[in-house]
């Protein structure tokens, strides 16, 4: 099922993964490297790949052909073979298979560079299979996406390196492998960088760095034992705030009912007072006023 990780950074982008790949009929996992490297002309490209892994696989390796020997030189570029790829993987499908892909759901996420700029994407396979660019300088898919957003919106600032964005990554991965059923194995951590090529004159295209799975597992390490050594103060801290702020704000809320409470109560007065003065009991005859 998945989860995908896309962060841009001045100096690169980075995206990442899970690796466990379920059979949701049987139960059973695998693991794999989700994260794949198309070449072009002389530029590299990541696809990540989330859902049904039988239709995934189909359209990265459709999309390898299509883009030997051409040059990015727009975002259009790759965005059609992207989109051509889901096409005509998808054509040869029966009405059981559509119905097996609709079922399961497919996902990519697609980083790359035009001209120096960074572009990151998702798409959905089985709804319009059109690339949708992200609108902040991260992205998600997979099922675990929901939880990861929440993560990357806490941790993820304009500006920050590579270095930093690569531990962020590793660490959202975890946490949503930790608490996502269908999501765990080893984190797969990609990153892209621009590269200056020598022609006529110098350009630079973007192309895929290595960073070691050693180097991952190793950090992800170090990042949860850190974690989970400071997990007791950094709740303490946050039970801190939660009773000042609590209890101040509990303190207010129950000033503000007691005046709301005594500010009936006189209303209630007034009003008594004023049918006394305006409709006095009035004592008939044989009657006696007590």
């Amino acid at each position: 099922m998945s989860i995908l990780i896309g962060i841009i950074c001045p100096d690169g982008i980075i995206v990442a993964s899970d690796s466990q790949v379920t059979d949701p009929y049987q139960g059973t996992f695998s693991y794999t490297n989700k994260i794949s490297t198309v070449s072009f002309n002389i530029d590299e490209i990541l696809v990540a790949q989330a859902g049904l892994s039988s239709i995934t696989n189909r359209i990265v390796e459709t999309m390898q052909a299509k883009s030997k020997g051409i040059k990015i030189t727009n975002h259009q570029i790759v965005s059609k073979i992207v989109e051509d790829s889901i096409r005509e993987s998808k054509q040869d499908l029966d009405e059981d298979q559509k119905k097996y892909v609709e079922q399961n759901g497919a996902e990519l996420m697609v980083a790359f560079y035009v001209n120096g700029t960074p572009y990151l994407h998702t798409v959905n396979v089985i709804g319009s299979g059109i690339l949708e660019p992200s609108t902040k300088l991260f992205a998600t898919a997979g099922i675990g996406s929901y939880l990861a957003n929440y993560l990357l919106r806490e941790f993820v600032e304009p500006k920050e390196g590579v270095e930093l964005a690569i531990a962020t990554s590793i660490f959202v991965i975890k946490k949503v492998n930790d608490n996502t059923k269908f999501c765990g194995g080893e984190t797969n951590v990609k990153r892209m960088g621009l590269v200056p090529v020598y022609n006529w004159d110098t350009q630079y295209v973007g192309k895929v760095l290595d960073t070691p799975q050693k180097f991952v597992n190793l950090t992800e390490k170090k990042l949860m034992k850190e974690y989970e050594n400071t997990k007791k103060s950094r709740n303490k801290r946050v039970r801190a705030i939660l009773q000042n702020v609590g209890a101040k704000v509990w303190a207010e809320h129950l000033k503000k009912v007691k005046a709301e409470l005594k500010a009936e109560e006189e209303e209630e007065n007034r009003n008594r007072a004023h049918a006394a003065i305006h409709n006095p009991v009035t004592v008939g005859v044989g009657e006696s006023s007590s």
